[in-house]
């Protein structure tokens, strides 16, 4: 018998954000002293213990497989696109709701990585939203505990009437969490871009729309490259006179290995979601100095904002107090790590006592 289980869309080797963060949950758990086994929603095969619904996705299979387990609380990661088309994961309220019928004792923990989606009129978010909203609200009324990445995540959830508070747990580095970091300046001088296509482009595009604020940005920091880190995407050559080096998709130690030696980190990403940027999460783990270009990117972030340069407008104070901002963007980082989120999800699910002392216990500033 396991002492708890997970349940995920996906899981490595599947590129996956959502995967990615319930597989650096395995080892942590296991520090704690307990074992995490897996359900995963959708492909062959899992690397750790577990078990894949790939082909069988089903209400009754989801129960079955937690039934099978023996396990006494469910750590459920929950992003309905990874679970059905548009989101309609109905099965996996049901099946966890029949779970806890079955086993009233039993103790349901959520982890909303995403609540649900909105767009206009002609999208079809806008059509599914409503169900979309329902199946959250549902999941959160069986939930014992429930935690969300973002505070615009826990209103979403207190809109659509979802009990309680559901507290913000910050998502942590998916490319790892080193011990020591360099200051800034001590650095080689290059910047990094870092992310799926999608989220780069958005980088690029924004660098291209403003040249002169980009020149002083990178003229600030001293930078004279820039790496780019993902999949495939046509970029420049050059900007701002500065080569641009494609790397494409690289392991989570060789990403950790260049965020160490790099500046800079870009990214494009609404300013009052930050804290579910697993991309910034990246930059934070690792000192960098992270500067977010865009549009929103100064929308108010929450009392715990991770520390960052928000917007061109931010300018002039970058040369001055970028190394300061890089450290305490590292300091809050330590406050909001992975053995961190471990604990409270060990705590949340009930099923033992925390060691405290050794290795297991996180740093005095993270209690």
């Amino acid at each position: 018998m396991v002492d708890l289980v997970q349940i995920a869309p996906n899981y490595p080797p599947i590129v996956c954000g959502v995967g990615d963060h319930a597989a650096q949950m395995v080892p942590e758990f296991e520090r704690l002293g307990a074992q995490l086994y897996t359900v995963v929603a959708n492909e062959h095969p899992i690397s750790e213990a577990g078990k894949s619904l790939n082909g069988v996705r089903s209400a009754q299979a989801l129960t079955d497989a937690l039934h099978g387990s023996g396990a006494e609380a469910v750590i459920a990661h929950f992003s309905g696109y990874g679970y059905a088309r548009n989101g309609l994961c109905v099965w996996l309220v049901e099946g966890l709701n029949s779970w806890k019928d079955e086993r009233p004792q039993g103790r349901i923990v959520t982890i909303f990585h995403e609540v649900y989606a909105t767009g206009p009129i002609w999208r079809r978010s806008f059509w599914t939203s409503r169900p979309q909203r329902r199946i959250a609200r549902d999941l959160a009324r069986i939930s014992d505990r429930c935690f969300v990445s973002s505070a615009v995540g826990a209103a979403q959830l207190h809109k659509i009437g979802a009990p309680g508070v559901c507290e913000v747990l910050p998502v942590f580095s998916n490319v790892g969490e080193p011990a020591e970091v360099a200051p800034l300046f001590d650095r080689p001088p290059q910047a990094v871009v870092f992310g799926g296509r999608g989220q780069r482009r958005r980088v690029y595009e924004a660098l291209k729309r403003h040249p002169r604020q980009t020149e002083k940005l990178l003229s600030d920091l001293k930078i004279d490259r820039i790496l780019d880190i993902g999949p495939d995407l046509q970029v420049a050559d050059r900007i701002a006179r500065r080569p641009v080096e494609a790397l494409g998709v690289l392991p989570a130690d060789r990403v950790s290995e260049t965020l160490l030696a790099s500046r800079l980190g870009l990214l494009d990403y609404p300013g009052n979601r930050l804290t579910k940027s697993g991309i910034l999460a990246a930059y934070l783990a690792h000192g960098v100095f992270a500067f977010n270009l865009g549009d929103d990117a100064a929308l108010a972030g929450g009392a715990d904002a991770p520390p960052h340069n928000a917007g061109f407008v931010s300018l002039d104070s970058i040369a001055a107090q970028g190394p300061t901002t890089a450290a305490a963007g590292h300091a809050w980082y330590r406050k909001h790590g992975v053995a961190v989120v471990a604990r409270r999800l060990f705590e949340a699910a009930g099923t033992g006592t925390l060691p405290t002392t050794g290795a297991h216990r996180a740093p005095d500033s993270d209690a």
